[in-house]
């Protein structure tokens, strides 16, 4: 996430880019790197790519809309993903019913996506703040390739 805006966000498409950009880097430097190409940018750009690494071996069976809201500061992004007969969509904007949502910081985000952060620490320390159902949410992370 470092170099020209266009750059920045072409590369977040990439996971092994987005990893590089997040493993071992603090929250708030994380966060100056997504203020450079901007919040909404950044994060078209993870969904897409998450929707492309969607497991249909494991999500075959799965019908969930999951309500994802990520935050830097007094901003806030919302998004929808529904996960349906072994495909993902997203969409911008908050769900009208959601089976499970997430809010997260936009650093915790990034590298919750990328392997970097554990998921249960983060809940137990409040910083991914979970709503609706709980085991559903618990199995998102195995919904998709992490290579």
């Amino acid at each position: 996430m470092t170099g020209s805006s266009n750059e920045a966000t072409n590369a977040i498409v990439d996971l092994d880019s987005l990893r590089a950009a997040v493993t071992g880097k603090k929250n708030r430097d994380i966060e100056a790197s997504v203020r450079e190409t901007g919040l909404k940018p950044v994060l078209d750009q993870v969904f897409e790519g998450m929707a492309g690494r969607l497991r249909t071996d494991v999500t075959a069976d799965v019908d969930a809309v999951v309500g994802w809201t990520v935050t830097m500061g007094g901003e806030r992004e919302s998004y929808t993903m529904t996960v349906q007969d072994g495909r993902c969509r997203v969409k911008h904007g908050p769900p009208q019913h959601a089976d499970a949502t997430l809010r997260l910081p936009v650093a915790d985000f990034l590298k919750l996506v990328t392997g970097n952060l554990d998921p249960i620490g983060a809940f137990v320390r409040r910083r991914l703040r979970v709503g609706g159902n709980l085991v559903l949410a618990s199995q998102i992370g195995s919904w998709f390739d992490q290579e």
